[in-house]
């Protein structure tokens, strides 16, 4: 709701109980105060819960709700299809079009929905400037000192996208990779890989592509701080096809990583283009397999060039419009007002403006 220019919004909690860990700090729950609703399923069919927000939506008189879940765990789109506000969209959590009814909006930027790909989405889309994905962390992640010997230890390519990411087209374009550079190493790091079978099952497909396993690291999980410090491991991150690292790349690129993508054809192919485009390295985009590896190749085969660009790649985020949290809340929050203006006047598609 808008009260004499400025925004009242209400963050409306309808996850299982045991997504909600006891004694544990909710951030978001703290900042949002009175503006925070927790809400509880009445009797045992989830059904019953969604009666319960949408009786909640329409007393906060909420003029648009805004998904963060898309067909991912805990989602609501079962509300949003039965329309639980004037106006609704999805963004963050989903990404691509939901399909699903009464869902008017999707946001994007212009590489993940380009002009033209509107036939993909059975929503309207909102094109936000820079990139749709803001990474402006609250935690002050110390950045890696890339000291001269980072230039001289042996090239290491890594990935810490989750294995379902991991496909063959995936693994063929790292190997050949790793063919191309002999004395590299591939660094993979995923929750799954504290499970002996899945690095058993992920190591025989690269052998399977004729890569020495001695050349390969496999890492399980680690808490997210640490995760992060990891990163000073890594010289250059591999972005999987077609669906590409989404939080993972971000993390990467913030801890002084490159990322070599590919612009696929739909958004979570675009991703990766997304973020690299908008922090002003286009040149880490392919537009095709072939175009990865030599991406992937040029990248590699300049060390003291990579060094350089690995010590300032977070100052060159942090001067770049896509990592500026406040810019990026008022072209959202322009996004917003022409979502719900253009939805009463039955109009097409809206870009925010870039300033």
């Amino acid at each position: 709701m808008k009260k004499n220019t400025q925004y009242e919004i209400v963050f409306h909690n309808g996850q299982s109980a045991q997504t909600l860990i006891p004694g544990k700090p909710n951030t978001f729950k703290a900042k949002a105060g009175e503006h925070y609703r927790i809400l509880k399923r009445q009797g045992n069919k989830d059904q019953l819960l969604d009666n319960v927000i949408a009786k909640r939506i329409d007393a906060d008189a909420i003029d648009l709700l805004l998904d963060l879940a898309g067909h991912t765990g805990q989602q609501r789109m079962n509300l949003f299809g039965k329309r639980a506000a004037p106006v609704q969209a999805t963004y963050l959590g989903y990404p691509g079009s939901t399909g699903v009814p009464n869902m008017d909006w999707v946001l994007g930027d212009a590489v993940v929905t380009p002009e033209g790909s509107d036939g993909l989405y059975s929503e309207r889309i909102a094109r936000l400037s820079g990139t749709v994905f803001c990474f402006s962390p609250e935690v002050d992640y110390p950045y890696p000192r890339f000291t001269d010997t980072v230039a001289q230890r042996p090239l290491t390519f890594g990935s810490f996208n989750n294995v379902p990411k991991l496909t063959p087209r995936t693994l063929a374009l790292w190997a050949q990779i790793l063919h191309a550079t002999p004395d590299s190493r591939l660094l993979l790091k995923a929750p799954s890989f504290s499970d002996n079978g899945a690095v058993r099952l992920f190591g025989e497909r690269l052998k399977k592509l004729g890569v020495d396993l001695a050349r390969v690291e496999f890492r399980g999980p680690s808490g997210l701080s640490d995760m992060m410090a990891e990163y000073a491991d890594v010289d250059i991150a591999l972005d999987p096809v077609p669906y590409n690292g989404g939080t993972t790349s971000l993390q990467a690129m913030w801890m002084g990583v490159p990322v070599v993508t590919q612009r696929g054809h739909n958004f979570v192919s675009r991703m990766g283009a997304s973020f690299m485009t908008a922090a002003g390295l286009p040149e880490g985009v392919a537009q095709d397999d072939a175009g990865y590896v030599r991406v992937a190749l040029h990248m590699a085969q300049d060390r003291n060039a990579l060094l350089a660009l690995k010590r300032g790649l977070r100052e060159q985020q942090q001067g770049r419009p896509a990592w500026d949290v406040v810019a990026h809340t008022r072209a959202m929050e322009e996004a917003f007002e022409q979502m719900v203006g253009t939805s009463d006047a039955g109009l097409g598609n809206y870009r925010t403006p870039t300033h």
